[in-house]
């Protein structure tokens, strides 16, 4: 299956579940506040728009870095949903910021690095 089309679907189940959570129904339309990395801009512009057709409920994103999103939530900011990575996620849960045990993963990020064929390979070892 897609990467893509999973990530949407994940996604979608996250933001359909706070609704739910919430006691949202359509007849009484939620707005939903989402804190989101700009690394996830690409999906989450393509998902949202379906996501209000859908259920009748409106999001707003607010697009910024994760450690930005983190910075915002611990000086006092609120989110319906907040995507961060599971260590952020972690140490918020910790300091009362993000329910305990509402962490859904959504998307992972791989980091490759290539080299030509008989070219020395870099010491990835340290910074």
């Amino acid at each position: 299956m897609n990467l893509r089309i999973v990530v949407l679907a994940l996604v979608s189940v996250v933001i359909a579940g706070i609704s739910v959570i919430g006691g949202a129904g359509v007849a009484n339309a939620a707005e939903i506040k989402c804190l989101c990395p700009v690394g996830m801009k690409a999906v989450i512009d393509e998902l949202v728009p379906q996501f209000e057709r859908s259920s009748g409920h409106k999001v707003t994103i607010e697009y910024a870095t994760a450690g930005v999103l983190v910075d915002r939530i611990l000086k006092g900011e609120s989110a319906d949903v907040t995507i961060v990575t599971g260590r952020q996620n972690e140490e918020l849960q910790k300091q009362g910021k993000i329910i305990a045990g509402s962490r859904v993963d959504v998307a992972r990020v791989g980091v490759g690095v290539f080299v030509h064929t008989g070219s020395p390979k870099p010491d990835i070892s340290s910074v």
